[in-house]
This record gives structure tokens, sequence and C-alpha cells, in this order.
């Protein structure tokens, strides 16, 4: 086989001046992120952009229980648990607190996100903090338990009027 031909190919840039909009509406105030000189449309989405981006105290979901899974590997148990934000519970040799637990809202892609402190328990021994973070309803794996007996999912974030504390 022969030697591919070379090919020049040049690219020349070119500036242009876009002239401001000629309909003389202000209706539409720039933000800082928007040029002055921006369309009203562009300026009008930047606007529904940023609105989108700020949470309404109406959207957020209040949750005060995670409803958590535990599998035993060994044995093949699952077990389905609900743990109060803030309390030790207990899944066989785990103690489990949650600390944060978070519910996306209904108009969102359904997401449930829990903060957990997970430590092991050992006869004669104190108990070993073996995972402190955040696990994902949706994406067990991205953040999981590395535990080779115990496995803890998050199935969802709830609230609940009558707690009952262990």
């Amino acid at each position: 086989m022969g030697a591919l031909p070379s090919i020049d190919i040049s690219v020349k840039a070119q500036t242009m001046d876009i002239p401001a909009s000629e309909s003389g509406d202000d209706e539409s105030v720039p933000d800082e992120k928007t040029p002055a000189d921006a369309s009203p449309k562009l300026q009008k989405q930047e606007k529904v952009k940023k609105e989108k981006q700020q949470p309404d105290d109406e959207k957020q979901i209040e949750s005060n229980v995670a409803i958590l899974q535990g599998l035993n590997k060994v044995i093949g148990r699952v077990s389905t648990f609900e743990a109060p934000l803030g309390t030790l519970s207990n899944f066989e040799n785990l103690e489990i607190i949650v600390r944060k637990c978070w519910k996306s809202s209904p108009d969102e892609r359904p997401e449930n996100a829990a903060l957990l402190e997970i430590r092991e328990i050992r006869s004669g021994e104190a108990p070993r903090q073996i995972f402190l973070g955040w696990m994902l309803s949706s994406s067990p794996g991205l953040s999981s338990l590395e535990h080779p007996v115990y496995d803890i999912t998050v199935i969802s974030c709830e609230y609940r009027k009558d707690i009952e504390i262990n």
C-alpha cells in the first residue's frame, strides 16, 4: 500500500458585529450572566433557567425516616427496615445511623439519597466504622458498603408522623 496523500485544510475565522435588536422594546432586563446586547429571547431563556435552579420551599420533601434493605450474603436473607434519622438502628452485626435523608420532588426524576454511618460490631472489640457517605437509591453501586457478608441499600426516604424509636 502506498502512502496517503496529504491534504492541506485551512480554516479562517472571521469576526462579525451583530447589530442590537431593532424592536426597541426593553421588556426584559439582562441579568449579570447574560450580555447586555443579547436578544430578548436569550435573556428570557436565561431567566427561566435561573428560576428552575432555585428550589421552592413547597417542592422540598421533608423526610424523617429512611427505608433501608439489608442483605446477608452468606445465608441469603433480605430484610427491609425503617431507620429514623439520628437514631441507632441494627441489622445483624451492623449499627446504622441515618444522618440525612433526601427525596426528589415529584416533578423530577425519582431519587432518594441517604447519608449513612455504618459500624460493625465484633465481640470483644469496639464498634468499627466501615462506611460513611451518601447512598443513592437509583445507583446503589455508585457508593456502596463494601463488606464480605453484608449489603445495605437505600430504598426510599419518607415522612412518618409517629416514629417508633428503638
